[in-house]
């Protein structure tokens, strides 16, 4: 990560919640990303965000950086195939310049 341009694009999914946090928090510390994504609910999404200012003490700003949950709405559903194809339209619509908030959408 500390190589990344500025205004790089990073999507965060491993298999540790600590590991998730570690990386979010640092990219939001650097505070330069396009995109941010967070794989994970509303609920670690609160989580996250309670320890990024109690822990980290993240600014606002950057914390409204995050998307989390990621991926645009479309056929509902959990199953990594319905995921990756929400993600991979989330960021098409990003890299293709449509860099406003979309619709019911947070941190974008």
């Amino acid at each position: 990560m500390a190589s990344a341009p500025a205004g790089a694009l990073y999507l965060i999914f491993t298999h540790s919640h600590p590991l998730d946090f570690e990386i979010t928090a640092a990219v939001l510390a650097r505070g330069d990303s396009r995109y941010c994504g967070l794989i994970g609910s509303e609920t670690k999404r609160a989580r996250f965000i309670k320890r990024f200012r109690d822990e980290e003490h993240l600014d606002e700003a950057r914390i409204g950086r995050l998307t989390c949950p990621i991926g645009l709405d479309g056929p509902p559903g959990k199953e990594p195939e319905v995921i990756a194809i929400a993600v991979a339209a989330e960021l098409l619509h990003i890299v293709r310049g449509a860099d406003q908030p979309m619709e019911g959408r947070a941190g974008l």
